[in-house]
């Protein structure tokens, strides 16, 4: 019986050693093993910029715009009054107003005429001997369309003055005319005073009150005014610039020419030179052999 009891212990201690083999083995434990020391990234050289060294800016001084003189002093003969005069016309942006006594330059005619076609409202008042000279540049600026009026409430008006966009006034004994330019001893001031040119205004105002629109030549000194044909621009005095011919004709003459009465108001053509009158395709009159 022992014996027995002895033998079912032992099988089942077999029993159990073979559950043991038979299991699943256990996994082995991972052991993390120790940091190994690396070494630091080494960047590879940059290239090192020059050393930057801050000036301040410098900036290339500007001249300032020319200003202009006060007071412009021109004389003659030959002292570049003319001159003058058309440069201030020629800059004039808004308006010229005009009082003369004697007005014969073709330049200075010229350039009011430019300065009217350009937009400048222009407005003269002239004395009344324009209204019988034989030659004077106010049919010329008339015909242009710039309003023109006579001042025949004095002896002589003999004013010789021009105020440019309200600001500039033209002034002194120079006649509008190139014998002023060329052969007489004048005077001319050109003076850039806005408080100056408004008395100059008042008194072309007060003047225009009393003064009469001239409408062409008549026969006399009358204030009633007829048109009559205009008179060519240019003057004796100004020689040098003074043709005339008609439309409707290949012949071109002098200013003073007997033939130019014959051409009609709306036919008159004028031109500055000899040479403009012949680049125009025109010939010499017979009579005044320009």
């Amino acid at each position: 019986m022992i014996r027995i009891r002895f033998l079912v212990a032992l099988t089942l201690l077999a029993s159990f050693a073979a559950c043991e083999q038979t299991a699943t083995p256990s996994l082995p434990i991972a052991r993390a093993s120790p940091p190994v020391a690396q070494s630091p990234a080494v960047e590879p050289p940059q290239p090192v910029a020059p050393a930057r060294i801050d000036k301040p800016l410098t900036t290339v001084p500007q001249p300032a715009p020319a200003k202009l003189p006060p007071i412009e002093i021109h004389f003659s003969p030959r002292g570049g009054c003319t001159d003058a005069v058309v440069k201030e016309i020629d800059a004039a942006k808004a308006s010229i107003l005009v009082q003369a006594y004697s007005f014969t330059s073709a330049r200075i005619a010229k350039a009011l005429v430019d300065a009217h076609k350009r937009g400048v409202k222009v407005q003269m008042i002239l004395d009344k001997s324009n209204r019988t000279q034989n030659y004077s540049a106010a049919d010329f600026v008339l015909h242009a369309g710039i309003p023109t009026l006579i001042d025949a409430k004095h002896a002589i008006a003999h004013n010789k003055i021009m105020i440019l966009d309200g600001e500039v006034v033209i002034t002194g004994s120079f006649n509008f005319t190139k014998a002023a330019e060329e052969s007489n001893a004048e005077n001319l001031l050109v003076i850039r005073d806005k408080a100056i040119a408004e008395q100059y205004t008042a008194n072309w105002n007060e003047h225009s009150q009393h003064s009469d629109k001239y409408e062409g030549k008549d026969g006399g000194d009358s204030e009633s005014v007829s048109p009559v044909k205009p008179t060519p621009l240019v003057a004796p005095d100004d020689a040098d610039g003074g043709y005339v011919a008609s439309k409707n004709s290949s012949v071109f003459h002098k200013a003073d020419c007997k033939e130019v009465h014959r051409i009609k108001d709306k036919n008159l053509i004028y031109f500055k030179t000899r040479e403009e009158a012949i680049a125009s395709g025109r010939h010499p009159c017979a009579v005044c052999n320009p």
